[in-house]
């Protein structure tokens, strides 16, 4: 049951679950950590899942169980990290698609932060999709929404090891 404050967003995928070490204080876990939920309404924190990628092509779907405008949402990946707190204007290694804005967020290939149209509104029982391509290049990011290919939101980022996470209770 969903009540006030709260955020859920379900992660179903086959061997990847949200991670109970890499999430915020007032994050929880719930349906064998395949549900992140968040309480309070005072920030925004991160959830990872337990797996970092580096090479090859990866697909993740996220439900959102509440509807993303109310308690905004975001869906990316990052890199490894100690902070689980969210602030767009220093993103600390996070490259992301704001559901409720469509819009994209991250830093360009500059190192400055960038938040652009991107993408299409979501709302309550959409499917998110997110694949990871790395290629020799770097990694390529692409975003869906109900099966539908936004485009490429980040391309060749980086080589190095991201995790696919998502930011609850975030406020533009």
């Amino acid at each position: 049951e969903i009540t006030e404050n709260q955020t859920i967003i379900l992660l179903p995928q086959k061997e990847v679950q949200f991670n109970e070490l890499q999430m915020g204080a007032n994050i929880f876990v719930d349906n064998n950590n395949s549900t992140a939920i968040k309480i309070g309404t005072d920030d925004h924190q991160m959830v990872l899942v337990d797996k970092g990628y580096k090479t090859g092509r990866h697909y993740f779907e996220f439900t959102c169980e509440t509807e993303p405008a109310e308690r905004s949402i975001i869906i990316g990946i990052c890199l490894s990290r100690n902070d689980l707190y969210f602030s767009l204007p220093d993103p600390k290694g996070f490259w992301g698609f704001i559901l409720s804005e469509s819009k994209r967020a991250g830093y360009n290939d500059k190192g400055a932060v960038e938040k652009g149209e991107y993408g299409a509104p979501c709302k309550i029982g959409d499917v998110i999709g997110m694949m990871l391509e790395f290629t020799v290049k770097g990694l390529d990011l692409t975003f869906y929404v109900n099966k539908i290919n936004m485009g490429i939101a980040f391309k060749s980022l980086p080589l190095q090891t991201y995790y696919p996470c998502s930011v609850l209770g975030f406020d533009s």
